[in-house]
C-alpha cells in the first residue's frame, strides 16, 4: 500500500476510535456516581464496542467484511482470567494501542486458521498486541458479520523483533500511525 494511503488509513482510524471514546465518557459524565459504578460493573460483564470499524482499518488486513463495530467480548474476561496481574493496563491500553499501530499481524494457526492482529503502542515505552478476529454472518451469533478483540497481551521489544525476523509481523510506514 502506497505511503500516503497509510498516512490516510492512520488518521481515519485515529479520528474514529477517539469519536467512540469521547462519546462514551461524555455519556458516563453525565451518570450520578452511584450510576456510574453500576455502569462501569456492567461494562464489565457486557460485550463493549471498543471502536467502530473504518475501511482503513479493515484495509490494514486486506479483508471485506460488513462488521460494524470492533467488539471487546464480556469487556475482556478472557483478559482479565488470563493476565490478571497486566489486566487493568491492557483493557485501558486497547484503545491507545488502536490509535497507535506501528505493525500489523496476519498468519494462520496450526489449525489452518487466520489470525490477524496490530501491535500498537499504549503508552510511550510499551507496546501491546490486540487480536482480532472477523466472525462471518453465518458463524456469528447475531447473523451479521462481526469483528472482536478476543485477546490482548503486553509485547516486549524483543519478541516484536523475532516476529519481524520470521515475518509474523509487517511495519507500517513510520509515522503512518
Amino acid at each position: 500500500m502506497h505511503p500516503t494511503l497509510f498516512a490516510r488509513a492512520a488518521t481515519a482510524q485515529h479520528a474514529a476510535v477517539l469519536a467512540h471514546y469521547f462519546a462514551r465518557d461524555d455519556f458516563t459524565a453525565y451518570l450520578q456516581p452511584i450510576h456510574r459504578q453500576n455502569y462501569i460493573a456492567v461494562f464489565h460483564e457486557a460485550d463493549a464496542v471498543v471502536m467502530k470499524l473504518t475501511k482503513e482499518f479493515l484495509s490494514l488486513f486486506r479483508v471485506a467484511s460488513a462488521a460494524v463495530y470492533l467488539v471487546l467480548p464480556k469487556g475482556g474476561k478472557h483478559i482479565r482470567e488470563h493476565h490478571p496481574l497486566d489486566a487493568q493496563e491492557i483493557l485501558a491500553g486497547i484503545s491507545h494501542a488502536l490509535m497507535r499501530i506501528k505493525y500489523v499481524s496476519k498468519r494462520r494457526n496450526k489449525h489452518g486458521k487466520l489470525e490477524r492482529g496490530v501491535v500498537g503502542e499504549h503508552r510511550p515505552d510499551g507496546l501491546l498486541f490486540v487480536a482480532v478476529k472477523f466472525v462471518p454472518a453465518r458463524r456469528a451469533p447475531s447473523g451479521k458479520d462481526e469483528a472482536w478483540v478476543p485477546t490482548s497481551h503486553i509485547i516486549k521489544g524483543k519478541e516484536v523483533r523475532r516476529l519481524l525476523l520470521k515475518r509474523r509481523l509487517r511495519p507500517l510506514i513510520s509515522g503512518a500511525a
